[in-house]
């Protein structure tokens, strides 16, 4: 499992906060949201941290950190900055300025969902964690007209994964439009992550075959590159 924490630190005045402040964590709130039901995003543990600072500590109000990063560190062409807050001013009596992110030229108050879901993407790449996400199968798919044949495959497709320590749903579909939008025309349809992986009628070992050669990470404890089939282990 991945681990990414992210920290948003905001000024806080009898629990009070300033609007772009309050949009920011709002907007983190949201992607993490969205991001928790994305399968591609499955292998992350996500953690949110909000941390309360004082007036004197307002400089840092608005800052958001990545596993300690800074969030302008993670957006290409970006950098630091600060702007007149009147919402910061209203709450701690006078003039003061809160920190904002420069990316491309646009200086951003309020740091927008696509701009963290950006950074988080980042911070994959940086750290080689979206390499091995890349390389997961988040999604398995079976898909066939009810003939025998097809509910055949699917219960294998569970027996492999089961095997094969690949924890995703197995899905059955009837939807023959939707194979033959992937050009195939033999069914039942394996489908691994939208790819179609196998079609027509299998055994155990061609399915895992399939799944094995799709499934390029480390979670097949226990199992060889064949799929253990090969008297190896």
């Amino acid at each position: 499992m991945i681990k990414l924490l992210i920290e948003w630190k905001h000024l806080s005045v009898s629990g009070k906060t300033c609007q772009r402040c309050s949009d920011t964590g709002k907007n983190i709130i949201q992607v993490l949201e969205d991001l928790k039901n994305d399968l591609q995003f499955k292998e992350i543990s996500f953690e949110f941290v909000e941390k309360e600072l004082s007036a004197k500590e307002i400089k840092h109000s608005n800052e958001v950190l990545f596993n300690g990063l800074p969030i302008e560190s993670l957006i290409s062409n970006s950098k630091a900055g600060e702007s007149d807050c009147q919402s910061c001013a209203d709450l701690v009596g006078q003039p003061v300025k809160c920190r904002t992110v420069c990316c491309e030229g646009k200086t951003l108050e309020a740091i927008p969902k696509e701009v963290i879901k950006e950074a988080i993407l980042n911070w994959l790449k940086q750290s080689d964690n979206l390499k091995i996400m890349e390389n997961k199968i988040t999604k398995i798919e079976v898909i066939g007209s009810g003939c025998a044949n097809c509910k055949k495959l699917h219960e294998l497709a569970i027996a492999a994964a089961k095997e094969l320590n690949i924890n995703v749903e197995i899905e059955y579909s009837n939807d023959i439009q939707k194979a033959l939008a992937m050009g195939v025309m033999q069914f039942p349809v394996l489908a691994v992550n939208g790819k179609v992986v196998l079609t027509g009628q299998a055994d155990l070992k061609k399915v895992k075959d399939a799944l094995s050669k799709e499934d390029k990470t480390d979670n097949q404890s226990g199992c060889c590159p064949c799929g253990g089939d090969c008297g190896c282990l």
